[in-house]
Parts: structure tokens; C-alpha cells; sequence
């Protein structure tokens, strides 16, 4: 038996399969992070959340993103619709959202998921785009034990941030701001009714990218990336014993690179990336007791990704990535010494992807190279999936 050609009419078979009995959604995260994850190196529908003024460019669009088999508390759909001429609106159900609650803050509410809200608009000489996100979270219990009571005990989680942008052929240019605010506490009528839990701060980012002059096939891409976070965590005991315990958060990223556009031929795409620099800093301080932080420097991160289009239906994908780290630890006790300790890292990767076009639908697929070694089910008896995750597009 032949089984290379074997395996690829197997292939074959089941993604046209996939196409015509599998409900209608699509994504191109899932095309960049077959790439390699050069998305920030190249043009693509799935930049709208970082340069919100790119959006007026992809009007008439309805996405998926399915990005975990067979959970739906990961997947998202979004919507892009012209409402006039020059004015797109659309809307992203259950995005996530990376965002982490310090702990003996909340223990039923979560901010990992946000609808997104956007609109784009034409302008002269750019393109306008705004981004809403909007993540609430609650949970009330009439019967928690406090201390010595039974007390009515209330979490709240929210979070608001509000992304704008400029885009034209020149640049590509992202400003966020970003407020988070958790709560918990017990009800009125407590000996601990005074205590009270809360995480709240304040985010800024910055995102920017320029299209510089394209020579002959190669356009250059140089590009930087900042933001800024503080946040605060409080413990109030209440009670007779009144306490605070106040913990400080803070965030800082900045990294450059540059990007290579490299247009081999109308069928084929290049997309090299280099973070050049990239300086990422989290720390903590815990009021009267110590303080820590960790310092990850990236020098260098190399992405490559290259787009074929093998024929009028079907595009290949290939992509890596490689990423060099020195990771800082450090640690310092309230009226004692600091203690710090670096280690490096390399990180390495490779992907592989398909995009699949039928109709008004493309589907994205990150391939399962472990299929390839084994082969399906009924050649090695392995049950590896096609792939590891999808998107759908629907364009009208």
C-alpha cells in the first residue's frame, strides 16, 4: 500500500467533510499562529485588537476563533458590518482576556472573558477605529460564614478598557486604557461588616508599526510595542482587630523590532520578524513585608512565516519561531537583604497550517504534525487529531 497517498486522500477527504457538515465559523489568529506568530509583522484581520484603526478594512466579515477542541468557553465569534459607506460596526462575543486576580482577593468571580465593541470609520487621509471591551462578573451568597456570623457575601468582578487607532498605508498606530476592579465583602449587619477585598489599577499600552517604502518585493516593517500597568490589592480585616493589608502591583513592557515583508511572488508570502529588544518587568510589593519582582529580556526573538497558495482553494502555511531569554528573579524582605537569581532560555517552535477556501468560507486550520509520523486511525491505530485548532470566515 502507498501511504503517503494514502494519508493525503484521507486528508483530503475529511477537510472537505469539514467544510460542508461543520457549522459556519472561522478564524485568522489561527492563520498567524500558524505562521509562527508573526501577526504583529503583517497585515491581517486579527491586528484589530491591537490597531483598532485597521478595522474599517475588514468590513462584511462574520469570525470564529475555536481555538481548544470541543470547549466552548474558549471559542468566539465576531461580527463586521457596514452600516454606510463609510462606517463599520461590529461586535466580538467571549474574547479572552489575560488577566490575573491576585489570590484572597475573589473565589467565585473570574475576568477571563469581554465582548468586544468596535467601529471604524474613513477619514481624510486614515482610517479611524475605537474598541470597547466590557468584562462583569458577580456572585451573591445569603449564607457564607463570616467569623462568627452568616452574612449576605458579595463578589464583583469588572473591567472596562477603551483601544483607539490610525491606519494607513504608512502605519499602523494603538492606544489602550484599561481599568480593572474586583471586589468582595459581606453584607450590612456583620461584625465584619467593615471588611472588605478589593484589586483595582490602571492600564496604559501603546502599539505602533510603519510601513516604510516597498522596494522591489521586500517592505520593511519597524515596529514598537509599550505598556504600562499599576494595580493595587487591600485586605481589610474589620472587625475589632481593624487591619489593612495593602499589596502593589506593577507592569512594565517595551520591546522593538522589525519586520520583512518579502512578496517571493503573487502566489507566495514571506514574513520574517525580529524583536530586536523586548524588556518585560513584573513586580510586587507587599507594604511592611518584602518586595519581588521578575525581569524577563528577550535579545533576540527571530519569527519567520511563509504563505503558499498551492492552488484557487488551498494554502499552505508554514512557520517558527525562536526566542532568546535571560529571566531575573528578585527578592528582598522588609529590613532585609535582596536575593537574586538569572537563568537563560531558549525557546523554540515550528507550525504548520492550511487555509481552505469553499464558497464565501475560509478555513483556517493549525495542523497536527503528529499525524504525518503516524498517520489516521486506521494506518497506525493513534487517534492524533487533524488539528489543534481552527478558524472560520465568512466574507459577504
Amino acid at each position: 500500500m502507498n501511504y503517503s497517498r494514502t494519508l493525503w486522500l484521507f486528508l483530503l477527504v475529511f477537510v472537505t467533510l469539514v467544510l460542508i457538515f461543520q457549522p459556519c465559523v472561522q478564524a485568522t489568529e489561527t492563520r498567524v499562529g500558524s505562521m509562527g506568530g508573526v501577526g504583529f509583522y503583517m497585515r491581517d484581520n486579527s491586528n484589530i485588537f491591537v490597531f483598532p484603526g485597521t478595522f474599517y478594512q475588514y468590513s462584511n466579515q462574520v469570525v470564529g476563533e475555536l481555538r481548544v477542541k470541543n470547549d466552548n468557553s474558549f471559542y468566539s465569534i465576531g461580527l463586521h458590518i457596514p452600516v454606510s459607506s463609510n462606517l463599520v460596526l461590529g461586535a466580538y462575543l467571549n474574547s479572552p482576556l489575560n488577566l490575573t486576580i491576585p489570590d484572597n482577593v475573589v473565589s467565585e468571580v473570574s475576568l477571563d472573558r469581554v465582548t468586544n465593541l468596535f467601529l471604524g470609520t474613513k477619514m481624510s487621509g486614515f482610517d479611524l477605529g475605537l474598541n470597547l471591551r466590557i468584562g462583569l462578573d458577580s456572585f451573591t451568597d445569603a449564607n457564607q460564614v463570616y467569623g462568627t456570623d452568616t452574612v449576605d457575601y458579595k463578589e464583583s468582578a469588572r473591567y472596562i478598557a477603551l483601544a483607539g487607532g490610525i491606519s494607513n498605508e504608512k502605519m499602523d498606530l494603538g492606544l489602550l486604557v484599561e481599568l480593572p476592579a474586583v471586589s468582595s465583602e459581606p453584607g450590612t449587619g456583620s461584625l465584619y461588616s467593615d471588611s472588605k477585598s478589593t484589586f483595582d489599577g490602571f492600564g496604559l499600552g501603546f502599539n505602533g508599526r510603519f510601513w516604510l517604502e516597498k522596494k522591489d518585493k521586500f517592505q520593511l516593517l519597524p515596529l514598537l510595542v509599550a505598556y504600562y500597568g499599576s494595580a493595587s490589592r487591600d485586605i481589610k480585616t474589620g472587625g475589632p482587630l481593624d487591619t489593612t493589608l495593602t499589596t502593589d502591583y506593577g507592569r512594565l513592557n517595551l520591546a522593538g523590532g522589525l519586520g520583512i515583508n518579502y512578496q517571493l511572488n503573487e502566489d507566495n508570502l514571506l514574513v520574517i520578524g525580529l524583536e530586536a529588544v523586548g524588556y518585560a518587568k513584573e513586580s510586587e510589593e507587599a507594604k511592611n513585608d518584602y518586595k519581588s519582582s521578575i525581569t524577563t529580556m528577550t535579545l533576540p526573538g527571530i519569527y519567520f512565516g511563509l504563505e503558499s497558495k498551492i492552488s484557487k482553494w488551498l494554502i499552505g502555511r508554514l512557520g517558527a519561531a525562536q526566542v532568546f531569554q535571560s529571566l531575573t528573579d528578585s527578592y528582598e524582605p522588609e529590613g532585609g537583604t535582596e536575593v537574586k537569581s538569572t537563568s537563560y532560555t531558549t525557546q523554540f517552535k515550528m507550525t504548520f497550517g492550511l487555509g481552505i477556501t469553499l464558497g464565501n468560507f475560509v478555513l483556517d486550520a493549525a495542523f497536527n504534525e503528529g499525524l504525518l509520523f503516524d498517520g489516521p486511525y486506521f494506518i497506525s491505530g493513534t487517534a492524533e487529531p487533524i488539528a489543534n485548532r481552527l478558524s472560520i470566515t465568512y466574507n459577504f
